[in-house]
């Protein structure tokens, strides 16, 4: 866990006021614990592209990239374990869609979710638009508008579907520089479809001993 003092003084000063902030959307994280086939062996999702810049999970700042895009205010839910930080975003073409980027207690500072889902939302204080430079965004090649077909080139068969969402998981073991430990990455892409589009994605990833 890569959270202290510093960061939570930080994060105070960009925090939005309560009330005042749009929380990423409820996405059905039950359905990971009745997945049966064993995870994929690889760390993912490994990055998210915001048009020509690539930025990977558990490595990138949150407040840094608040610093990069001009985003002023950080929202924020939750205590201890429960804690979230987010950034929210508005993307108005080629399809409109909100974008989250959030750091949850085990990152710590650093972005370890991604949300993006297809709705027609207008730009607002705490869900800004996000730069025509910084689009397209896609979470390992995965963006919003894409087709069942496209999905699987790319990410190959789900591990598992219910309910109009498709479930990857995965999970590896990662050594640090101590030879002594390891770490296991364990991570997620749950994907929802309408109309065989892609409408809503949810990808997250942590590690831990």
């Amino acid at each position: 866990m890569k959270s202290g003092v510093l960061w939570l003084a930080v994060l105070a000063a960009w925090i939005s006021p309560a009330g005042a902030a749009t929380p990423p959307p409820e996405v059905p994280y039950g359905y990971l614990e009745e997945v049966k086939a064993p995870p994929h062996a690889q760390i993912a999702p490994s990055v998210f592209r915001l048009g020509g810049g690539v930025y990977r999970f558990e490595q990138t700042s949150l407040i840094d990239l608040a610093k990069a895009t001009g985003h002023r205010r950080i929202g924020h839910e939750g205590d201890a374990s429960e804690a979230l930080d987010w950034l929210c975003f508005t993307v108005k073409s080629p399809q409109p869609y909100r974008l989250w980027l959030s750091s949850s207690e085990m990152g710590g500072g650093t972005i370890d979710g991604v949300n993006m889902r297809a709705e027609a939302a207008k730009a607002t204080e705490d869900c800004p638009i996000l730069g025509a430079r910084l689009t397209p965004v896609s979470v390992d090649g995965v963006r919003i508008g894409m087709t069942q077909v496209e999905v699987r080139k790319v990410l190959g068969a789900p591990a598992d579907q219910r309910d109009g969402w498709w479930i990857y998981t995965y999970e590896k073991n990662v050594r640090p520089s101590d030879p002594g430990y390891f770490f296991t990455a364990y991570g997620h892409m749950m994907l929802r479809f309408e109309a065989g589009r892609l409408t809503h994605l949810s990808a997250g990833r942590v590690t831990s001993n």
